[in-house]
């Protein structure tokens, strides 16, 4: 060896059992930890939108009233249905006026002017029941010029589910008119059935 001493070797690191992580590493931790959370979290919030809460049935509220046999006599589309109808809105309300009538062949949905507020009620043909308050921008017609008869001549096959709308297209724009909407589509009439 050359007579140079050899520089002494450096002493041997030591660790400890624990080593405090650095913030930078901390933070990170934290962040991700967060960020987890966050997708979770709004992977649930997604989940429960989107769910049906109710399991899917074959047949709507209108199509099951349409063909229960609870009601089988009634037949809106009729002077004698529609008569019984209007003589049910008489003995709730007092009056005949309407700002819509929305017309089954075993069922009906009425919105009658309220004290500020359409009320809206529900014929299931033999009883007419207070369903809440609704929402109308129409003006009131007399429900007794709705004839029954005319009706079923506008909604043709008594075997097709058909509805008619009832009611003024918009305030001030004249007179009440019919919206039918059945097998051969969707038409616009008159109370008297003549084109709108």
């Amino acid at each position: 060896m050359s007579g140079r001493p050899e520089p002494p070797l450096p002493e041997e690191p030591t660790w400890a059992l624990y080593d405090e992580p650095a913030p930078a590493r901390r933070r990170t931790g934290v962040l991700l930890g967060a960020g987890l959370a966050v997708l979770l979290a709004g992977g649930a919030a997604w989940s429960l939108a989107t769910s049906d809460p109710e399991p899917p049935t074959t047949t709507s509220r209108t199509v099951t009233e349409v063909d229960s046999d609870s009601h089988a006599d009634v037949q809106r589309f009729t002077s004698a249905g529609t008569d019984r109808l209007v003589a049910a809105l008489r003995g709730r309300t007092g009056s005949t006026q309407v700002l819509e009538a929305i017309l089954f062949p075993g069922t009906a949905v009425l919105v009658v002017p309220g004290a500020g507020t359409p009320q809206r009620w529900e014929w299931d043909g033999e009883h007419l029941r207070h369903a809440g308050t609704g929402a109308s921008f129409r003006e009131p017609f007399d429900l007794t010029r709705v004839d029954g008869d005319l009706l079923g001549r506008l909604c043709g096959d008594p075997t097709q589910a058909c509805t008619v709308v009832a009611g003024r297209p918009l305030a001030g724009q004249g007179d009440a008119w019919l919206t039918v909407t059945g097998g051969d589509g969707v038409r616009r009439t008159d109370l008297r059935g003549g084109a709108a």
